[in-house]
């Protein structure tokens, strides 16, 4: 099943040392309250409320401190790329994978809470949190909607930097159908 997190955290005021932290998911996360440090490989991001943090798809990030007398939330969406286009009925274009997908991608992974990017993004994260806990009908579909109208924002500010890239619908079809033989098999031998 593809899959999708939207979640919570609220965290003490601590200090610890980097611990390298990847997923095949990406990461989109917004501080609602509470400030620290974030790293990521070799930078280090002030965290303020209103920022917000991209992962692609393994890159190691970690928040190596919370301020004193803090508590530190975030809500955070996590994707799995195929969750965009695993539906048949939904017709999503992969071009939008690559902007996340290149090695250099073209912005940091920190973007401010003044700048107007956090707050589009922020506010179709906050969109998909409302659809995911009210449980309505379709919300399904309502998440993906939002998700996909966050991917066309990042192409639409900066996706004239990104390079273009081809994917053969058959492959992404052969691609679906493994990654499901394994979700379904992989307690077995």
């Amino acid at each position: 099943v593809p899959v999708i997190r939207l979640y919570d955290t609220v965290v003490e005021p601590f200090n610890r040392v980097y611990r390298k932290h990847m997923h095949t998911a990406f990461e989109i996360s917004v501080c609602g309250g509470g400030s620290g440090v974030y790293r990521v490989n070799d930078k280090v991001y002030s965290i303020t409320p209103g920022d917000l943090f991209f992962f692609a798809s393994n890159v190691p990030h970690c928040i190596t401190q919370i301020n004193e007398g803090e508590i530190m939330t975030l809500t955070t969406v996590q994707f799995e790329p195929r969750f965009l286009w695993a539906y048949g009925e939904y017709n999503f274009d992969l071009k939008y994978l690559n902007l996340f997908n290149c090695s250099d991608m073209p912005f940091e992974h920190k973007f401010s809470s003044d700048s107007d990017v956090a707050h589009c993004v922020s506010e179709y994260i906050f969109e998909m949190k409302r659809e995911y806990l009210a449980h309505d009908i379709e919300y399904e579909y309502m998440i993906r909607s939002a998700l996909s109208r966050l991917m066309i924002f990042f192409i639409r500010k900066f996706g004239k930097n990104v390079p273009e890239f081809s994917v053969n619908k058959q492959s992404i079809a052969n691609l679906n159908g493994a990654m499901n033989y394994i979700d379904q098999n992989f307690a077995s031998d």
